[in-house]
């Protein structure tokens, strides 16, 4: 969510101010949390949470301290890292300053289900199966890594703007609920919005069938989310889908403890194409270098003179051999298709041209059974979108779908190094401007991310292209931190406010984000 007026409109209401202006930002109340990279726009009670601006990512925040040396706080709230699901809130990081720590997370343009009950909203029973599919889909999804979110009630769901749901209010303690219980509070909270809430435009037996599935969930009929959530798609499916063909609920494979672990090792195992399209999707194999053997020529025998005699003692003659000559360095082998070799003091190495597209990860896909990105229509990528960065996948996705290519992800020096930090250029490329020809971004008022390769002038001299803006990209950082990861490069939305320098910042890993792409590397051979 960019800054604009309309965004300003929800930061507002969610402080509930009426000027038709935003305010000049206020005095942290809290001082130690904003630092350099958020921009205090108010407190939001309670908890002390406040809201802010992240400068680096440009989107709306909620920022929550923390008690200080409170370990079971301190590991929920890294517990939420974890949670990186459609229907879940984001969790942006745990910030660290000192002995404080923040939790950030989305400030999110929704109302809650109590607050559309009090509002006398009319939905309908398609829309409300809809909702409550997606929650369960979430909570299996949450269940299936051992969790329970243990505060769930009408003030802790949202409806969105665009009409889904979204799972908020998180408490940070050690939660008492068991999974059954939180399936029997969401069937409560869901139950009092059906009965509030729900309009015409349905069947009466579509609507008796909704109402049946919440009952049995508020009474405790289902101990699995996977279940429950199954019963309300039968029932959602009585109805018209009032999205029009929008994203269908699609179950996790995660939901499954023991399907997600055979998943994984499925996923890292080696994959056979056995079938054309496959084949054109799978990476083409690298050709065996040519070794080139010059043939080594025999040694001439030393010859030694017979001395005159009588003379004193013929001295030693010691034969010295003739040097054996080395054998050609081997040539560069020819890169894979859509890499290059990235040459630096130390070594080489290869790098993608190109950050990985829609239908590069739609081959992934089809061929390892892995979710789509939440965004897309199922397994249908987004029109028109077909080479443009994938988004909307996380670290972990992004490191998996490396080992699935055989390659891998490039460190973040790895990274610096393309966009030629050994060089000292100002840009990746050569030369000393920036435009709309060289760069994706907010500071030539990009709105979206454009097809790979029609930015020909950002590439470097190697050829690697659209390194600044398009997407961040992940790298690997130089320690692993399960609460950060780099991504570097900026993006269609945000600035590059510091020309010559990559933009930098770090978020979750577990978490993905409509701005956040990759692109692979390589070792060499």
């Amino acid at each position: 969510m960019s800054t604009s007026a309309d965004s300003f409109g929800f930061l507002r209401a969610l402080l509930g101010r009426a000027e038709s202006g935003p305010r000049p930002p206020a005095v942290d109340p809290e001082p130690g949390i904003i630092g350099e990279r958020w921009t205090y726009l108010g407190a939001l009670a309670p908890d002390r949470v406040l809201l802010g601006h992240d400068r680096v990512l440009d989107v709306p925040v909620r920022l929550w301290p923390l008690p200080v040396h409170d370990e079971q706080v301190s590991a929920r709230a890294r517990q939420l890292l974890r949670l990186a699901h459609p229907h879940i809130v984001r969790v942006h990081t745990l910030h660290a300053r000192g002995e404080l720590e923040v939790l950030v997370l989305d400030a999110v343009d929704g109302r809650t289900f109590v607050e559309l009950a009090d509002a006398g909203e009319v939905l309908s029973a398609s829309h409300v199966a809809t909702l409550g599919a997606e929650l369960l889909d979430a909570l299996a999804w949450v269940h299936g890594h051992g969790l329970v979110h243990g505060n769930l009630d009408g003030d802790a769901l949202l409806l969105t703007r665009d009409g889904h749901v979204l799972v908020d209010g998180f408490a940070l303690r050690v939660p008492t609920v068991t999974a059954q219980d939180e399936l029997r509070a969401t069937g409560t909270a869901l139950l009092e919005l059906a009965q509030a809430t729900l309009g015409g435009g349905d069947s009466g037996a579509t609507s008796s069938a909704l109402l049946r599935v919440l009952r049995e969930l508020a009474a405790g009929t289902y101990t699995r989310a996977a279940d429950a959530r199954d019963a309300m798609l039968r029932a959602r499916r009585l109805a018209v889908d009032i999205q029009g063909g929008g994203r269908p609920v699609r179950p996790p494979p995660w939901a499954d403890p023991a399907r997600a672990r055979r998943e994984k090792k499925e996923t890292t195992a080696v994959v056979l194409v056995d079938t054309p399209a496959a084949a054109a999707a799978a990476p083409a194999a690298a050709p065996p270098p040519s070794v080139i053997v010059l043939p080594t020529p025999a040694p001439e025998a030393p010859v030694i003179e017979a001395l005159p005699e009588p003379e004193p003692p013929q001295p030693l003659c010691v034969a010295i051999p003739t040097p054996t000559p080395k054998a050609a360095a081997a040539p560069r082998p020819r890169p894979p298709a859509g890499m290059t070799w990235i040459t630096h003091a130390e070594g080489e190495f290869l790098m993608d041209i190109d950050p990985v597209t829609n239908t590069a990860w739609k081959a992934y896909v089809d061929a390892t059974g892995t979710t789509p990105p939440a965004h897309w229509y199922g397994t249908r990528i987004p029109a028109g979108k077909e080479l443009h960065p994938v988004v909307g996948v996380s670290y972990y996705e992004a490191r998996d779908y490396a080992a699935w290519r055989g390659v891998r992800l490039p460190t973040e020096a790895e990274w610096n190094l393309a966009a030629g930090a050994a060089s000292n250029r100002r840009f990746p490329w050569v030369g000393p401007t920036c435009g709309a020809d060289h760069c994706v971004c907010a500071r030539v008022n990009s709105a979206d991310t454009t097809p790979v390769g029609t930015h020909p002038a950002s590439a470097t001299p190697e050829g690697v292209r659209d390194l600044l803006g398009q997407v961040w990209e992940w790298v690997e950082g130089k320690d692993i931190d399960p609460t950060r990861t780099p991504v570097l490069g900026g993006s269609f939305k945000h600035p590059c406010k510091e020309p010559g320098r990559a933009p930098r910042a770090e978020l979750a890993p577990a978490s993905s984000y409509l701005y956040v792409g990759f692109r692979c590397a390589k070792d060499r051979p």
